[in-house]
């Protein structure tokens, strides 16, 4: 999925999302609050493997948003994020960023992110807050080993910009 825009409506919000793989798909309107229908929209994009992109205000309508996808579907039993910002996450998600960074896969300039994806990951549903890790070094290199290992292929990973 990929955010074509953004409008204000009013006090509500909208995002515009259309399906990559598909060029003649038709657009959907997400507003909030989130109705049953744009839950179950969202709902089928986290079951579907692959890279899927989508755009919110803010780390907490993320953390909302996510928690009420992924809460309501029962379905993953390991779940992974990938945020500076983990404070505020309550759930027993695996927190990737403060791992890493404890075990010393952040250490060298080349960083060991391909060893902590082959030795530690067993994730079955990814989740990525983009906004502020934009800046870090290793984050370019994490998505390309995500890419390279082909992880879409085998889950869903959420990219919130």
């Amino acid at each position: 999925m990929k955010i074509l825009g953004r409008f204000q409506v009013g006090h509500k919000k909208r995002y515009s999302l259309k399906n990559e793989k598909n060029s003649n798909s038709k657009q959907s309107i997400i507003e909030q609050p989130v109705s049953q229908e744009d839950i179950i929209y969202l709902q089928k994009i986290c079951m579907e493997n692959g890279f899927h992109y989508l755009q919110s205000e803010g780390e907490q309508e993320n953390h909302f948003l996510i928690n009420k996808i992924l809460t309501s579907l029962h379905y993953y039993h390991d779940i992974a994020f990938l945020s500076l910002n983990t404070s505020k996450i309550k759930n027993n998600f695996f927190d990737i960023y403060n791992f890493i960074l404890k075990n010393g896969y952040l250490e060298n300039q080349y960083y060991d992110i391909e060893a902590f994806m082959l030795e530690e990951f067993y994730a079955d549903f990814l989740w990525i807050e983009e906004n502020r890790l934009k800046d870090c070094p290793w984050y370019m290199h994490f998505l390309e080993i995500l890419k390279t290992l082909k992880y879409d292929r085998n889950m869903p990973i959420v990219i919130f910009k």
